[in-house]
């Protein structure tokens, strides 16, 4: 890291005071919920399949945002002793040109934050658009500003992921978190979503502002190991920032998914 990203880092204070643990994202699971299992019986698998009691739910995951159904997650929740990290959302676009429907989208991302509050996330991930025109991270931006002081006081933090649009540019990624400059907003790096060919050098650039990672897994060979992503070269680019977040585990295979997580927990197990 450069002497100029470690003095914005420590003036930014970034890092939670928290041990490197793994956390599994409903993604896992996502040929399975809604249809065949629903986000209170995610919970549980998670706990008592996977012995994993941090979790994140997927906006798109949730069958209702209904009082009793909110209540049944939470109330499942506090049973298992297991928590929410993050609600990765994934509605809206913060860098659309018009007007009127980036203010109505900003709008359903807030309500969704409300949400997060509800079930005592302290993140929440907000994309930042398919839009890719001249104007369209100062877009971004702005948004992100507005969505960040909202956040802010309900006690959550924002997340940037490397998911399309504009954050698949990882310079461009930078620049937004340091034009936001909040302590309420850091990057979620995501260890599939770039480019094989520039995969580890720009998860080098968007880490020192990490916040939470998504440990992202397809497929693994006979010893067990991800076949096209080195998650060990991937960890020790954490290391390297002092990352001492969650791991949440996104296991986005073609095979068995519980069977892909039990994989993936391995895998990230032998690494840590």
């Amino acid at each position: 890291m450069n002497e100029v990203l470690i003095k914005w880092s420590k003036e930014i204070k970034y890092k939670e005071a928290q041990k490197v643990d793994i956390a599994l994202s409903s993604w896992s699971l996502h040929r399975e919920i809604p249809e065949k299992m629903d986000l209170v019986e995610f919970v549980r698998v998670a706990a008592q399949k996977f012995g994993i009691t941090t979790v994140e739910l997927c906006q798109q995951h949730f069958s209702s945002t209904g009082f009793s159904y909110v209540e049944r997650i939470k109330k499942e929740l506090t049973r298992l002793n297991s928590k929410v990290v993050n609600i990765p959302i994934d509605i809206g676009d913060i860098s659309q040109p018009n007007d009127e429907g980036r203010e109505r989208d900003k709008a359903l991302i807030k309500n969704w934050i409300d949400i997060a509050k509800e079930v005592s996330s302290p993140y929440v991930r907000v994309n930042t658009g398919k839009f890719e025109d001249t104007s369209s991270v100062e877009r971004s931006i702005t948004s992100y500003k507005e969505l960040v002081d909202y956040a802010k006081n309900l006690g959550i933090k924002v997340l940037l992921e490397n998911h399309g649009g504009t954050s698949s540019d990882p310079e461009k990624v930078v620049k937004i978190v340091k034009e936001v400059n909040s302590p309420f907003f850091g990057t979620c790096p995501d260890f599939g979503n770039f480019p094989k060919d520039t995969r580890y050098k720009d998860l080098e650039i968007i880490s020192p502002y990490a916040l939470l990672v998504h440990a992202k897994t397809y497929q693994f060979d006979d010893k067990g190991e991800e076949i096209s992503i080195d998650i060990q070269r991937c960890l020790d680019i954490l290391r390297k920032t002092g990352y001492n977040g969650y791991l949440s585990i996104e296991f986005e295979g073609s095979g068995d998914e519980f069977e892909g997580i039990e994989k993936s927990k391995y895998l990230l197990r032998k690494y840590l």
